[in-house]
Protein backbone atom coordinates (compact mmCIF):
# COMPACT_ATOMS: atom_id res chain seq x y z
CA UNK A 1 0.00 0.00 0.00
CA UNK A 2 1.51 3.36 -0.98
CA UNK A 3 1.54 6.07 1.73
CA UNK A 4 3.11 8.90 -0.63
CA UNK A 5 1.32 12.06 -0.87
CA UNK A 6 1.48 12.29 -4.72
CA UNK A 7 1.18 15.52 -6.80
CA UNK A 8 -1.37 15.30 -9.88
CA UNK A 9 0.63 14.99 -12.31
CA UNK A 10 0.00 13.80 -15.97
CA UNK A 11 -3.53 13.66 -17.70
CA UNK A 12 -4.70 10.17 -18.10
CA UNK A 13 -6.00 9.27 -22.01
CA UNK A 14 -9.50 10.83 -22.46
CA UNK A 15 -11.76 8.23 -24.08
CA UNK A 16 -15.28 9.01 -25.20
CA UNK A 17 -18.12 5.78 -24.03
CA UNK A 18 -21.55 5.91 -24.97
CA UNK A 19 -22.64 4.04 -22.77
CA UNK A 20 -21.19 6.00 -19.98
CA UNK A 21 -24.07 8.58 -19.70
CA UNK A 22 -26.13 6.39 -18.16
CA UNK A 23 -24.20 5.62 -15.18
CA UNK A 24 -24.66 9.35 -14.07
CA UNK A 25 -27.67 8.49 -11.93
CA UNK A 26 -26.90 4.07 -11.98
CA UNK A 27 -23.73 4.90 -9.44
CA UNK A 28 -25.77 6.54 -6.46
CA UNK A 29 -29.10 4.39 -7.24
CA UNK A 30 -27.30 1.25 -6.95
CA UNK A 31 -24.21 2.83 -3.69
CA UNK A 32 -27.97 3.63 -1.99
CA UNK A 33 -28.96 0.00 -2.55
CA UNK A 34 -25.64 -1.32 -0.75
CA UNK A 35 -24.33 -2.46 -4.43
CA UNK A 36 -20.59 -1.20 -3.69
CA UNK A 37 -19.19 -2.90 -5.78
CA UNK A 38 -21.55 -2.35 -8.86
CA UNK A 39 -21.59 1.44 -8.15
CA UNK A 40 -17.76 1.33 -8.53
CA UNK A 41 -18.00 -0.04 -11.85
CA UNK A 42 -20.97 2.05 -12.64
CA UNK A 43 -18.67 4.94 -11.65
CA UNK A 44 -15.58 3.81 -13.52
CA UNK A 45 -17.49 3.50 -16.54
CA UNK A 46 -18.52 7.53 -15.97
CA UNK A 47 -15.13 8.38 -15.55
CA UNK A 48 -13.96 6.40 -19.07
CA UNK A 49 -15.84 8.72 -21.00
CA UNK A 50 -16.68 12.65 -21.50
CA UNK A 51 -19.96 13.25 -20.89
CA UNK A 52 -19.84 16.82 -19.08
CA UNK A 53 -18.61 19.64 -21.48
CA UNK A 54 -17.88 21.67 -17.82
CA UNK A 55 -14.20 21.21 -17.33
CA UNK A 56 -15.42 21.39 -13.09
CA UNK A 57 -17.85 18.91 -13.61
CA UNK A 58 -15.84 16.76 -15.72
CA UNK A 59 -12.80 16.45 -12.98
CA UNK A 60 -15.58 15.73 -10.29
CA UNK A 61 -16.77 12.75 -12.55
CA UNK A 62 -13.65 11.36 -13.47
CA UNK A 63 -13.11 11.79 -9.21
CA UNK A 64 -15.83 9.87 -8.95
CA UNK A 65 -14.38 5.80 -7.90
CA UNK A 66 -12.27 7.85 -5.39
CA UNK A 67 -15.27 9.23 -3.56
CA UNK A 68 -16.87 5.46 -3.70
CA UNK A 69 -14.08 3.86 -2.15
CA UNK A 70 -14.32 6.29 0.21
CA UNK A 71 -17.55 5.83 0.97
CA UNK A 72 -16.96 2.38 1.07
CA UNK A 73 -14.07 3.03 3.27
CA UNK A 74 -11.71 0.70 0.83
CA UNK A 75 -8.59 2.36 2.41
CA UNK A 76 -5.85 0.26 1.09
CA UNK A 77 -7.71 0.60 -2.75
CA UNK A 78 -8.24 3.97 -1.88
CA UNK A 79 -4.75 4.93 -1.40
CA UNK A 80 -3.78 2.95 -5.00
CA UNK A 81 -6.08 5.22 -6.43
CA UNK A 82 -4.31 7.74 -9.39
CA UNK A 83 -5.56 11.24 -9.22
CA UNK A 84 -8.02 12.07 -12.48
CA UNK A 85 -7.22 14.30 -15.00
CA UNK A 86 -7.89 18.23 -14.12
CA UNK A 87 -6.70 21.55 -14.57
CA UNK A 88 -9.34 23.31 -12.12
CA UNK A 89 -8.18 22.17 -9.10
CA UNK A 90 -11.53 20.12 -8.30
CA UNK A 91 -9.51 16.87 -9.03
CA UNK A 92 -6.45 17.52 -6.97
CA UNK A 93 -8.97 18.49 -3.94
CA UNK A 94 -11.04 15.83 -3.88
CA UNK A 95 -7.49 13.29 -4.19
CA UNK A 96 -6.39 15.08 -1.13
CA UNK A 97 -9.90 14.97 0.72
CA UNK A 98 -9.99 11.07 0.33
CA UNK A 99 -6.33 10.12 0.60
CA UNK A 100 -6.37 12.37 4.30
CA UNK A 101 -9.31 10.93 5.36
CA UNK A 102 -7.97 7.20 4.86
CA UNK A 103 -4.74 7.83 6.72
CA UNK A 104 -6.69 9.28 9.31
CA UNK A 105 -8.42 6.22 9.37
CA UNK A 106 -5.18 4.31 9.43
CA UNK A 107 -3.86 6.02 11.98
CA UNK A 108 -1.35 7.82 9.67
CA UNK A 109 -1.87 11.24 11.52
CA UNK A 110 1.08 12.77 9.74
CA UNK A 111 0.35 11.98 6.26
CA UNK A 112 -3.53 13.05 7.10
CA UNK A 113 -1.99 16.42 8.11
CA UNK A 114 -0.23 16.41 5.01
CA UNK A 115 -3.19 15.63 2.93
CA UNK A 116 -4.88 18.37 4.83
CA UNK A 117 -2.02 21.06 3.90
CA UNK A 118 -2.45 20.26 0.63
CA UNK A 119 -6.30 20.38 0.80
CA UNK A 120 -6.51 23.69 1.70
CA UNK A 121 -5.19 26.41 -0.61
CA UNK A 122 -6.92 24.46 -3.15
CA UNK A 123 -9.85 24.44 -1.59
CA UNK A 124 -9.66 27.91 -0.59
CA UNK A 125 -8.77 29.47 -4.59
CA UNK A 126 -12.07 26.56 -5.63
CA UNK A 127 -14.56 28.32 -3.19
CA UNK A 128 -12.38 32.27 -4.10
CA UNK A 129 -12.64 31.70 -7.57
CA UNK A 130 -16.35 30.78 -7.33
CA UNK A 131 -18.07 33.41 -5.72
CA UNK A 132 -21.14 33.87 -8.16
CA UNK A 133 -24.99 32.99 -7.02
CA UNK A 134 -24.71 30.14 -9.88
CA UNK A 135 -25.53 26.81 -9.99
CA UNK A 136 -21.65 26.16 -11.18
CA UNK A 137 -20.29 28.64 -8.40
CA UNK A 138 -22.32 27.16 -5.94
CA UNK A 139 -21.65 23.90 -6.51
CA UNK A 140 -18.33 24.02 -6.47
CA UNK A 141 -17.81 26.31 -3.55
CA UNK A 142 -20.01 24.06 -1.68
CA UNK A 143 -18.04 21.17 -2.47
CA UNK A 144 -14.56 22.70 -1.48
CA UNK A 145 -15.76 23.85 1.83
CA UNK A 146 -17.17 20.26 2.40
CA UNK A 147 -13.83 18.55 1.61
CA UNK A 148 -12.33 21.45 3.72
CA UNK A 149 -14.63 20.81 6.60
CA UNK A 150 -15.13 17.38 7.05
CA UNK A 151 -11.08 16.47 6.00
CA UNK A 152 -10.51 18.63 9.48
CA UNK A 153 -13.10 17.06 11.28
CA UNK A 154 -11.04 13.90 10.80
CA UNK A 155 -7.88 15.06 11.59
CA UNK A 156 -9.12 16.58 14.86
CA UNK A 157 -10.90 13.00 15.99
CA UNK A 158 -7.27 11.24 15.13
CA UNK A 159 -5.66 14.04 17.43
CA UNK A 160 -8.39 13.45 19.83
CA UNK A 161 -9.98 16.47 19.99
CA UNK A 162 -13.36 15.56 19.20
CA UNK A 163 -15.25 18.67 20.43
CA UNK A 164 -13.42 20.38 17.54
CA UNK A 165 -14.17 17.08 15.23
CA UNK A 166 -17.70 17.48 16.08
CA UNK A 167 -17.59 21.15 15.37
CA UNK A 168 -16.11 20.92 11.72
CA UNK A 169 -18.46 18.01 10.73
CA UNK A 170 -21.49 20.13 11.53
CA UNK A 171 -19.41 23.03 9.26
CA UNK A 172 -19.50 20.10 6.56
CA UNK A 173 -22.91 19.37 6.98
CA UNK A 174 -24.05 23.17 6.84
CA UNK A 175 -22.24 23.66 3.96
CA UNK A 176 -23.16 20.26 1.91
CA UNK A 177 -26.73 21.44 2.43
CA UNK A 178 -26.86 22.91 -0.77
CA UNK A 179 -25.23 19.79 -2.97
CA UNK A 180 -27.60 17.12 -0.93
CA UNK A 181 -30.31 19.15 -1.99
CA UNK A 182 -29.74 19.05 -5.62
CA UNK A 183 -31.36 17.05 -8.03
CA UNK A 184 -28.33 15.02 -9.76
CA UNK A 185 -26.42 13.55 -6.81
CA UNK A 186 -22.62 15.42 -6.22
CA UNK A 187 -21.07 13.45 -3.65
CA UNK A 188 -20.93 9.90 -2.70
CA UNK A 189 -22.17 10.21 1.07
CA UNK A 190 -24.50 12.17 3.12
CA UNK A 191 -22.96 15.07 5.76
CA UNK A 192 -25.48 13.95 8.70
CA UNK A 193 -24.44 10.23 8.46
CA UNK A 194 -21.39 10.84 8.26
CA UNK A 195 -21.72 13.31 11.43
CA UNK A 196 -23.23 10.06 13.00
CA UNK A 197 -20.30 8.15 12.02
CA UNK A 198 -18.08 10.46 13.62
CA UNK A 199 -20.27 10.79 16.64
CA UNK A 200 -20.16 7.06 16.67
CA UNK A 201 -16.42 6.89 16.37
CA UNK A 202 -15.62 9.15 19.56
CA UNK A 203 -18.27 7.04 21.05
CA UNK A 204 -20.64 9.46 21.88
CA UNK A 205 -23.42 6.71 21.70
CA UNK A 206 -26.43 8.72 22.80
CA UNK A 207 -25.71 11.75 20.12
CA UNK A 208 -24.87 9.25 17.77
CA UNK A 209 -28.04 7.02 17.97
CA UNK A 210 -29.91 10.29 18.02
CA UNK A 211 -28.76 11.68 14.87
CA UNK A 212 -29.07 8.18 12.80
CA UNK A 213 -32.92 7.95 14.44
CA UNK A 214 -33.23 11.65 13.21
CA UNK A 215 -32.01 11.03 9.63
CA UNK A 216 -34.56 7.74 9.55
CA UNK A 217 -37.54 9.28 10.89
CA UNK A 218 -37.33 11.09 6.64
CA UNK A 219 -35.58 8.36 5.24
CA UNK A 220 -36.69 5.12 7.01
CA UNK A 221 -35.03 2.79 4.42
CA UNK A 222 -31.46 4.25 4.00
CA UNK A 223 -29.58 0.75 4.56
CA UNK A 224 -26.56 3.40 5.70
CA UNK A 225 -28.61 4.56 8.13
CA UNK A 226 -29.75 1.16 9.47
CA UNK A 227 -26.06 -0.45 9.62
CA UNK A 228 -25.06 2.76 11.55
CA UNK A 229 -27.48 2.56 14.23
CA UNK A 230 -27.46 -1.33 14.68
CA UNK A 231 -23.54 -0.43 15.75
CA UNK A 232 -24.10 1.93 17.49
CA UNK A 233 -26.64 -0.15 19.66
CA UNK A 234 -24.62 -3.04 19.76
CA UNK A 235 -21.54 -1.02 21.43
CA UNK A 236 -24.97 -0.20 24.37
CA UNK A 237 -25.56 -3.65 24.56
CA UNK A 238 -29.45 -3.59 23.62
CA UNK A 239 -29.25 -7.13 22.24
CA UNK A 240 -32.60 -7.83 21.45
CA UNK A 241 -33.18 -4.33 19.57
CA UNK A 242 -30.57 -5.53 17.06
CA UNK A 243 -32.43 -8.38 15.83
CA UNK A 244 -34.96 -6.48 14.76
CA UNK A 245 -32.63 -3.82 13.38
CA UNK A 246 -31.14 -6.36 11.31
CA UNK A 247 -34.42 -7.73 9.75
CA UNK A 248 -35.27 -4.14 8.72
CA UNK A 249 -31.64 -3.80 6.90
CA UNK A 250 -31.84 -6.82 5.50
CA UNK A 251 -35.05 -5.72 4.03
CA UNK A 252 -33.84 -2.62 2.97
CA UNK A 253 -30.98 -3.71 1.59
CA UNK A 254 -31.83 -7.08 -0.44
CA UNK A 255 -28.99 -6.94 -2.90
CA UNK A 256 -26.63 -5.51 -0.98
CA UNK A 257 -22.74 -6.44 -0.40
CA UNK A 258 -21.97 -9.25 1.83
CA UNK A 259 -19.69 -7.26 3.02
CA UNK A 260 -21.72 -4.51 4.12
CA UNK A 261 -24.47 -6.76 5.69
CA UNK A 262 -21.69 -7.94 8.34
Amino acid sequence: MSKNIETPGNPHSKRKSPASAGATALWHVLLKEGRGQAALDAARLLASGETVVNEEFAELERSRPLLILLRLQRWDELLREPVAYGRRGVAAALYFYARGIAFAHLGELALAREAMKRLEPIASTIAGSHAKDETLDKTMRSLALVTREQLRAEVALAEGKTETAIRHQKSASAFAQYLEEAQAPVMADNSILALANLQMRARQWPEAEQTYRNYLFFNPACGWALQGLIHVVKAQGREEEIKKLTVDLKRSWPGADTSLLN
